[in-house]
């Protein structure tokens, strides 16, 4: 395991890592700003175990490896990285400024292995098309008015969307969603529907002040329900 004892432990040059060596951030905020170079054949260990922990990780994120997420703290993801082989989020919370924060390599899946929030760090973010395996339930916050989580959902986990703002959940292509968990709209947030087929198996359950709304070409196309409307917008409210 390498400790982040401060900001500059590691020097200014690039960190390699390998599949299964932990990286660990310190306790309180810290600015990282060495790229990451994942090796071949599995998941870095990113462990900001301590909740009061931040570490903004301002160097690129690169390499034919991915990295697993684990600890109570934050990681703070604000620039494009292109890391090949994908996420696991296990435990904390992950802010993302940028659309290619969790890499730009659309092959590169984000699975949810331990409750984990995902929250955008400035408005306008649509998050480059991925897989998402919701193993379990995963938190989106976002305050902003414009929050895309593109990609297609799999999975038994639930899919929670909280903080106030407007967030979108647009499947691959014409690909429709393959998640049985369902999806709960916190107060005062609302939850778009990018196109048709975001909403499966699972129900759709909002609290007092939230909205569901789809666009105004696939009007509420729910797969699985027991009628398909006409295209046209649609907006509900709880």
């Amino acid at each position: 395991m390498f400790q982040f004892g401060n900001a500059g432990a590691a020097g200014t040059g690039a960190i390699t890592t390998f599949a299964g060596v932990t990286i660990s951030t310190p306790t309180g905020e810290v600015t990282i700003a060495n790229t990451i170079v994942f090796g071949v054949g599995g998941y870095t260990i990113i462990l900001a175990k301590d909740k009061t922990s931040k570490a903004t990780f301002t160097g690129t994120w690169s390499g034919l490896g991915g990295w697993k997420k684990m600890g109570d703290g934050a990681i703070v993801l604000p620039i494009a990285n292109s890391y090949s082989y994908g996420t696991e989020l296990a435990g904390g919370t992950v802010l993302v400024g940028h659309a290619d924060a969790l890499s730009s390599n659309v092959n590169a899946g984000v699975r949810v292995t331990t409750n984990t929030m995902v929250k955008p760090i400035v408005t306008g973010i649509s998050l480059t098309e991925h897989d998402y395996d919701l193993v379990v339930d995963t938190i989106i916050e976002s305050a902003f008015a414009n929050f895309n989580v593109q990609g297609n959902n799999r999975g038994a986990g639930k899919f929670i969307l909280q903080g106030g703002g407007n967030i979108t959940q647009t499947p691959s292509g014409t690909s429709a969603n393959n998640m049985t968990g369902d999806i709960v709209i916190k107060t005062n947030t609302t939850y778009a529907q990018g196109s048709a087929g975001a909403i499966t198996s699972g129900k759709v359950t909002g609290e007092a002040g939230s909205q569901f709304t789809t666009d105004a070409t696939t009007g509420p196309r729910l797969v699985g329900a027991s009628a398909e409307a006409a295209p046209s917008r649609f907006i509900m409210t709880f």
